[in-house]
């Protein structure tokens, strides 16, 4: 963070730049933390609740409900080359 502020700085990084890095940086920090807090909670959950065999239901419902809504077609507000 202390280097890409200073490279900003001085001008060898634009400033936006250096904002999104870090952002990205801080991003990518969050979602190591999480995962390690998952996986270390992760053994106690699993010895609570039994496994299921065959069980689809759930999964196609929690992959359905994260997918985003599909994208209309692009339409082109230019006039036609005469």
């Amino acid at each position: 963070m202390r280097a890409l502020d200073k490279a900003a700085q001085k001008g060898i990084v634009h400033r936006n730049a250096a904002a999104r890095r870090k952002s990205r940086l801080m991003s990518r920090l969050h979602q190591a933390t999480n995962v390690a807090q998952t996986q270390a909670a992760e053994p106690e959950a699993k010895a609570k609740t039994p496994a299921r065999r065959g069980s689809t239901a759930t999964t196609r419902s929690a992959t359905a409900a994260a997918k985003p809504a599909a994208r209309k077609p692009a339409t082109s507000t230019r006039k036609p080359k005469e």
